[in-house]
């Protein structure tokens, strides 16, 4: 397991050291072309919002996405999203079909103040989803299935540890004297 982790992270060191270069390298080109569905070979720009089966919210920075098919794609939110991890639900809009890079997803968070009076997205009452903090979408990376189980062993916050308690000193206690 150890070695698996070790992989991912030499992965995300490497991903993280191509975008650092590759990014700046965009941006003083001035290119901006929507066409564009890579950035280099490990990653994508974009997803099919049709092949997207389910997602998990890692933390306030990463997200997975599992496709229809089995493939399973991570995405690595440019900067910490606020309340993402809390609320592990969020919503987008897309016109293309696709879900890209630099595309903004929404916080979903439950408006439990209403009191029954809609003013939300969902419904009304208790279970009004409110949309919430904005935050943008980063590139698309392909996580085989070891990938994805040390992924989220690596980013799991560890247990506190539990300090054992002090147990009392057993007291000697006089049955007669409490039986009367």
């Amino acid at each position: 397991m150890i070695t698996g982790k070790l992989i991912l992270y030499k992965r995300i060191y490497k991903l993280v050291a191509v975008l650092s270069v590759a990014l700046p390298m965009a941006a003083a080109a001035g290119q901006e072309d929507p066409e564009e569905k890579n950035i280099d070979r490990e990653s994508r720009a974009c997803i099919s919002v049709r092949q997207i089966r389910h997602t998990d919210v890692i933390d306030d920075q990463n997200i997975l996405f599992f496709m229809r098919g089995g493939t399973v794609y991570l995405n690595m939110l440019p900067r910490r999203c606020t309340m993402l991890r809390r609320e592990k639900r969020f919503m987008y809009e897309t016109r293309t079909g696709g879900l890209c890079r630099r595309e903004h997803i929404r916080i979903l968070t439950q408006d439990i103040g209403s009191g029954g009076v809609g003013g939300g997205l969902f419904g009304s009452g208790i279970n009004n989803l409110m949309g919430g903090v904005m935050c943008s979408l980063g590139a698309f990376y392909e996580l085989s299935e070891e990938d994805v189980e040390a992924f989220k062993m690596a980013t799991q916050e560890p247990a506190p540890k539990a300090k054992p308690l002090p147990m009392p000193e057993p007291e000697e206690v006089d049955v007669q004297k409490n039986e009367g």
